[in-house]
């Protein structure tokens, strides 16, 4: 072979490695050229103005050369080949070719203001998350979030700023930029967000920190042991081997005893960051004895289907199960409808979830909206700060006051019933919107020894009148002369309604007894046995969970696994009004078959005097709340608006047509009035519309 065709050959053959080169060594130059630019940029002396940031797209630029007048998403930028302060630097492309971006291109455009009618630009680079050709207009809004989906998950979010609230639909699709990994803003956070109108709803395209509203910045959450404390807690910890900073604004759960958390015990906590600083915002104890939760995901659902050959259906998602998943009903059985915690992890290559851990949850870790969280209760602890900013004790859950939670009916005690709204951080941890009072210590106090109970006569004297001893459903109650009892005085086996008020001993004293339909007192899913009820205040419950012990108006009644729980009108907590049913077993121990949760009467949001319409006639001098919801379709007209009436109603004395009573109510998802008490009154008869608090 000639030498000719050995160097054709030679050039046939190194020629494309060396195209290859030479593509990446010069836009490698390029880049350290750039960079180089940069930081002669970063360092130079004597630029003026303000610095801002721009995405969009190229609307005009200079002809055949990089340096001059450019149009971007509106605004005009001047790309300047020499500052007039620095000559030894210039506007940087990166990431373009020696042409830079052609009209049309996204960009992000790094300026500062010279002056009102100057943008000078700094650095233009690629950006790829704005709005491409026939794309509709990218927005900008800033505010706090005052809602969003649970744990900050997908779904409708709603920010708010001086004009008023604005809700943004989060997807898949929406970044959450500056933020750690796998952690979104929580409740009350200042944000900046991108996003477009599409089929008339604001779809967010981009979400990050914003320092302009006073929002907070505790978006960031960690576990670990403790390695070191300072004596005293404020000062710096060492957690999971990362240093924290403690002030005195740091909250403490209340769970801690003294001199906790010590040196080993494991600590989960909120913090906010700045710069390399982590400020500690909430600390409360965890459990590092569990594997590492690196790539472990969480979620809360109800269960939509019993499981199937392993695998459970949460919020109409499957988890596969093993021998390795772990099972916890601390809040009652597993059940369609029942509230759930998954752990799981995601198999890399079918995206397929294994659970690690299925857990039964209160009802309201699955509410749907952050602002469908309610609770009723007592305040048990109230931090000594300025504000009283900080956590509180209601019942026994811990909330936290921030500075944008609203406050009503201060000053603030212990001992009062107060009605609050709030919102779950990312670590779970409740952050409080709203905090009403509604009953002083000493109202509450009297009004916690009273209650309401349905069940069937099993002894009462033979006297007339029947004065002394009544055992119903399966407890005594002391009956005087002064008991209100209708006409014809019910009798053994007769299922009653009866009001009573609880002494020092919790010893019951009847204030009214009335005859009920006896379907008041038996269980329809169980063969209409006999099932008793009792609508009281909660004094006492499990530490943990909610299977054990309960103590309403003085009586312990036993949880168990197949006891139902139901909180549609809060949390179920100390200070808590509920209906419990329940059946008495061969020991004489009570079982409560269903505990759940109803407003408090009196603390409704709604009050209104008025006269009785549309009474039922009867020749008692009373009637029962049932019997009255069953004669009215659950329903009854004072001064002219009608009322929900159900078994949980307290009936205070004999009601007659005509007369003027107190209602207080309160307004249901569906927008009816659902009256807690109906009592008469001597108060002048107003015919305003409903008094709202």
């Amino acid at each position: 072979m000639s030498l000719r065709l050995d160097l054709h050959l030679l050039l046939r053959r190194t020629l494309p490695i060396l195209v290859i080169a030479f593509m990446i060594i010069v836009p490698a130059l390029s880049s350290v050229r750039a960079a180089s630019r940069v930081g002669n940029l970063a360092a130079a002396p004597g630029l003026q103005g303000e610095a801002k940031e721009l995405k969009g797209k190229v609307d005009m630029r200079p002809v055949g050369k990089l340096f001059g007048d450019w149009t971007i998403a509106g605004q005009n930028i001047s790309a300047l080949e020499a500052f007039p302060t620095t000559p030894a630097t210039a506007t940087v492309f990166l990431g373009f070719g020696p042409d830079g971006p052609q009209v049309g291109a996204c960009v992000d455009v790094n300026y500062y203001e010279a002056n009102p009618t100057t943008r000078i630009a700094l650095t233009i680079a690629p950006d790829n998350d704005c709005a491409g050709a026939g794309a509709p207009t990218r927005l900008e809004f800033k505010g706090k979030i005052k809602s969003r989906a649970e744990l900050g998950a997908n779904g409708s979010w709603t920010i708010t700023d001086k004009v008023g609230d604005k809700v943004f639909e989060i997807s898949a699709a929406t970044f959450f930029e500056g933020y750690a990994a796998d952690t979104r803003p929580i409740a009350n956070a200042c944000v900046e967000v991108s996003y477009v109108v599409l089929n008339g709803k604001n779809m967010a395209l981009r979400i990050r920190p914003d320092d302009t509203c006073g929002g907070t910045s505790s978006d960031h959450s960690f576990r670990g042991p403790v390695d070191s404390r300072p004596t005293d807690k404020v000062g710096n910890w060492v957690i999971g081997g990362q240093a924290f900073a403690v002030t005195v604004d740091s909250a403490f759960a209340s769970a801690f005893s003294v001199g906790q958390p010590a040196s080993g015990d494991c600590v989960g906590l909120t913090y906010s960051l700045s710069g390399t600083v982590r400020t500690v915002a909430t600390i409360f104890p965890s459990n590092c004895a569990e594997e590492s939760r690196t790539g472990v995901f969480e979620s809360h659902g109800l269960e939509s289907e019993l499981p199937n050959s392993g695998v459970w259906t949460i919020n109409n998602v499957k988890y596969s199960t093993d021998g390795a998943t772990a099972f916890h009903e601390q809040y009652g059985n597993f059940g369609i409808g029942v509230c759930l915690q998954v752990h799981y992890k995601k198999d890399l290559y079918s995206n397929a979830r294994m659970a690690v851990s299925i857990e039964t949850e209160p009802s309201f870790r699955c509410t749907r909206s952050a602002e469908d969280h309610e609770l009723y209760g007592l305040i048990n602890m109230l931090p000594d700060t300025t504000g009283q900013l900080g956590p509180w004790t209601i019942g026994n859950l811990d909330v936290r006051v921030v500075p944008e939670t609203t406050l009503t009916g201060g000053p603030f005690t212990l001992g009062q019933l107060v009605k609050i709204k709030f919102q779950r951080a990312g670590d779970g941890s409740l952050i409080a919107i709203e905090i009403k009072v509604k009953r002083s210590p000493e109202t509450e106090q009297d009004r916690r020894g009273k209650g309401k109970a349905y069940g069937v006569i099993s002894a009462r004297p033979t006297d007339a009148p029947p004065v002394g001893e009544w055992v119903i459903g399966s407890k005594n109650y002391a009956v005087t002369a002064n008991t209100l009892t209708p006409l014809v005085i019910p009798v053994v086996n007769d299922c009653v309604e009866v009001y009573f008020q609880t002494d020092s001993a919790n010893a019951r004293t009847a204030l009214k007894i009335t005859k009920a339909n006896l379907s008041e007192c038996q269980d329809a899913t169980n063969g209409n046995s006999e099932l008793s009820r009792v609508y009281s205040s909660v004094t006492a419950m499990p530490s943990t969970g909610y299977v054990g012990t309960w103590t309403a108006a003085g009586v312990d009644y036993r949880a168990d696994g197949d006891t139902l729980f139901s909180e549609e009108r809060g949390p179920l907590v100390v200070g808590a009004f509920v209906e419990v049913r329940y059946v008495e077993q061969l020991d004489k121990s009570l079982l409560a078959k269903h505990i759940s949760t109803i407003v408090p009467p009196g603390a409704g949001d709604n009050n209104h005097i008025g006269k009785i319409e549309g009474l039922p006639t009867t020749t008692a001098a009373s009637i029962s709340a049932a019997t009255l919801a069953a004669s009215l379709a659950s329903t009854i007209t004072v001064g002219s608006i009608t009322y929900t009436i159900d078994a949980g109603t307290l009936l205070d004395g004999a009601l007659t047509n005509g007369m003027t009573v107190l209602v207080n109510s309160y307004t249901d998802a569906q927008g009816k009035q659902i009256a807690t008490q109906v009592s008469a009154t001597s108060a002048s008869i107003s015919y305003l519309p409903l008094v709202r608090k």
